[in-house]
Formats: structure tokens, sequence, C-alpha cells
């Protein structure tokens, strides 16, 4: 999802934006390792994450810091219809 033009060549994907349809959902309890992405974030980034003791807003930055934009993580409030509850 992070890089389209591979998901397309890759796997046939004939979604433009798949960043349009992606909805967020917490990795906890068993949340992705920054060294998963240890190619798209910096040091900065990783030192940054270590900071972080709450592993749900950890989740959050990660996503973040790989190129998620913002609305990912608040478009699920839309689709489920309670939009007006933040």
């Amino acid at each position: 999802l992070l890089d389209p033009e591979r998901l397309h060549s890759k796997y046939k994907a004939g979604i433009a934006d798949p960043m349009s349809r992606l909805l967020h959902g917490s990795d906890y309890p068993v949340p992705i390792p920054p060294f998963a992405f240890r190619f798209r974030i910096d040091a900065d980034g990783r030192r940054a994450l270590k900071k972080r003791a709450n592993p749900i807003q950890k989740d959050v930055e990660l996503k973040r810091l790989v190129g998620v934009p913002d609305d990912c993580l608040t478009r699920a409030f839309d689709e489920l219809g309670i939009g007006g509850v933040r």
C-alpha cells in the first residue's frame, strides 16, 4: 500500500489510490516493529518511536512516519457512521 506502483506491477491491483480505501486498525497487542520499515524511517524517527510508552500511540506514529496520511487514521469514524462522536 505504501508503494502503489509496486502494488500494481507485482499484484496487478487496479487501485489508483490505495490509501483512499485504507482504514486504520491497531496492530496491538502484536505491533509491527519499526525495524520492518528500516528503509523508510530515519534514525530520528526511530529514536522518537522508542520514547513512546503507549503502544497504540507508537503504532499511529509509526504509520505516520512511513507515509500513511492522517485521514486513513480517522476515516473509520465516517465509514461507521460515528463521525460526529470525535
